[in-house]
Formats: structure tokens, sequence, C-alpha cells
């Protein structure tokens, strides 16, 4: 469920006149208050997790600034632009020259990955029962101290290990090896579109990835081969005319 976001100001208590040494008292004054392990509040972690986030931002006389310039909503931390994703090769397809020139249809072979039908995509054997987290002791939840401002408080995050359950696979799936994946190989009629060249990449309808194509050099000049052989057959028959003369 999304969070609405509300005015930093609003979620600390104070106006926007407050100086730093009040919003300080406000901060400390909410958070003992909020703390997840004393309030009683079914929102307190929620409540707890904004008032900090407030006061990050307006503790800060460069943050509370920028704040106080843009409004609410367009202030945070800015990621990184993802990086391309590479365009994923599923198999190599071999061609003539002419194939490549005039168009063909050829055999092709490729793998796919599918959920695995024994453990339903968990990686884990499902005839072993599950067992209490390690991690987090089967609590579904870490505890972390932090500090602010002569404030100590614990924020709970949901352990990674077990998505919170509190509970992992007592054993990997065997038919998958805990990969939650397996590989199948499957086999189609590829048809080559004419005046492909050698590196092209084909997007094939229900393959997910592309096929590269793989066009082999272009043969020998024919009507120099037809030369050679001319030159070969003269030779041989005059051979064979100075040897019956002679």
């Amino acid at each position: 469920m999304t969070r609405t976001l509300r005015d930093y100001y609003d979620v600390l208590g104070v106006g926007r006149e407050a100086d730093a040494e009040r919003i300080k008292r406000a901060f400390r004054a909410r958070a003992r208050r909020l703390h997840p392990d004393i309030s009683s509040e079914p929102d307190a972690e929620s409540q707890f997790v904004e008032l900090v986030e407030a006061y990050e931002v307006l503790s800060n006389p460069r943050s509370r600034q920028l704040y106080d310039r843009i409004g609410l909503g367009r202030l945070g931390r800015t990621r990184p632009a993802a990086a391309p994703v590479p365009e994923r090769i599923v198999a190599t397809v071999t061609l003539e020259h002419w194939q490549a020139q005039a168009g063909a249809q050829v055999p092709l072979r490729y793998e796919v990955e599918e959920r695995c039908a024994h453990c339903a995509g968990s990686g884990a054997d499902p005839t072993v029962p599950q067992v209490e987290c390690e991690t987090c002791d089967g609590m579904g939840r870490l505890r972390q101290r932090i500090e602010r401002d002569d404030v100590d408080f614990l924020q709970l995050h949901t352990c990674r290990d077990c998505g919170g359950s509190g509970r992992t696979a007592g054993a990997a799936c065997a038919e998958c090896e805990g990969a939650g994946r397996t590989s199948t190989q499957r086999e189609l009629r590829l048809i080559v579109p004419a005046g492909v060249h050698d590196g092209d990449r084909l997007r094939v309808e229900g393959v997910d990835g592309h096929v590269a194509v793989e066009v082999l050099p272009k043969p020998a000049e024919r009507r120099a081969v037809r030369y050679v052989a001319a030159i070969a057959l003269i030779a041989a028959v005059a051979l064979l005319v100075y040897v019956l003369v002679s």
C-alpha cells in the first residue's frame, strides 16, 4: 500500500518558522511517544519512519531550504540511471551465403527457462517441512538500533531470508537444485527473411530473446574455377596428343 506523503512540518508538529532547537525538541518528544517498542498505536512503526524522514530533512539547513523552495514530493534521493539491459541471445543460426540472400527455413534449437513444476518455483523441496529462520529466529523481522540526537530507538525491518514469514526451506528442491527454474530444449522451423547479414539479430515470436545470424563466407567465384578447369583440360589433351604422335 502506498503511503500518502504529509508535510514534514506537520509530521513534527512545528510551524515553518521553527528554529533548529525547536525542531530537535519536537522530534525527541514524538520519537519517544511513537517508538515501536513503546507505543500501542497500530501504525506506530510507519509514523515513526515518517518522523525520522521529516527530521532528517528539516534538521539539515541545506535540505530544509531546498524543501521549502520546491515543496513536498519533489525532494528525495536521486537514483542512478539503470544500466541498459543487453539483448539476450537464445540461439545462433548458421546460413550459407545464398540462403542469406534468398531467405530460407532452417531448424532452430534453443533453451527456455520455466518455473520448476516440482516446487512451483519456490526452490524448496515440498516433501520436507520448513524450519525456523535462523537469521531472525522465526520472528520474521530484524531490529536495528539507531541513535538520533540522544534518542536511542529501534527500527524493525522485514527479514530478507524468509520474507517475513519466519520460516525457511528445510531442503532445496532436487529437480532445480534450489533455483526454482529448470531449462527445457525446444525446436522450431525458423523463417529467415531474404537479405540478412552476418551479425544480424532476429526477433522470433514466442521466443524470449534474439536469434543471432551467422553467414558463412561467400564461395569462390565459379567463373574462375571454370577457367582453371578449362586450362587443365587443354593441358591434358595436349599431353595426350604429344604422347600419341611421338
